[in-house]
């Protein structure tokens, strides 16, 4: 379960800094997540100790509410909104210099 997670928070830092590969880590990490959860939602009952599920049961939903509000933004925002507002070039390139720059350059050009 931590691991996936780490994808996840690995794919939403990757995508508020604009490193490609964001959308992969994220798509792997949040479905891993859920059934992972899902998992331990079913057998959670086991533990004897009730401190420890409340713990527990802490421990993995504030991940869960991190996860899917910060990550979801950028999924549910258009590219030139999220652009506008998460990008720290935003006062020196335009939405439309950073499409013409970065996304459709050549591949020569960005090596």
């Amino acid at each position: 379960m931590s691991l996936t997670l780490s994808l996840c928070f690995i794919g939403i830092l990757f995508r508020y800094q604009w490193w490609p590969g964001w959308y992969f880590d994220y798509l792997l990490g949040v479905p891993l997540f859920i059934v992972l959860t899902l998992i331990f939602f079913s057998v959670r009952n086991k533990f004897k100790e009730s401190d420890y599920q409340k713990y527990v049961v802490k421990n993995i939903l504030s991940p869960w509410v991190f996860v899917f509000v910060i990550g979801i933004i950028p999924l549910v925002v258009s590219y030139k909104a999220f652009y506008n507002t998460f990008n720290y070039r935003r006062q020196t390139m335009t939405y439309e210099e950073f499409v013409d720059k970065v996304v459709n350059a050549p591949a020569s050009e960005t090596k």
